[in-house]
C-alpha cells in the first residue's frame, strides 16, 4: 500500500479508491488498517 500512496502522490493524485466485497472481512480489515475508510455503498441486483 505504501508504494501505491507514494506513486499516487508522485503523479498528482490526492486519493486512492478501491472496491472490495462486503463479505470479504479479511480484506476490509486489511484496508482499514492501512488507513482507508468506507466512503460509499453500491447496491447491486443480479438478474437472469
Amino acid at each position: 500500500m505504501s508504494f501505491f500512496c507514494y506513486y499516487a502522490k508522485e503523479i498528482g493524485c490526492n486519493n486512492l479508491t478501491l472496491s472490495v466485497w462486503n463479505d470479504n472481512e479479511g480484506a476490509l480489515r486489511f484496508y482499514q488498517r492501512q488507513g482507508m475508510k468506507p466512503q460509499e455503498t453500491t447496491m447491486e441486483m443480479i438478474i437472469d
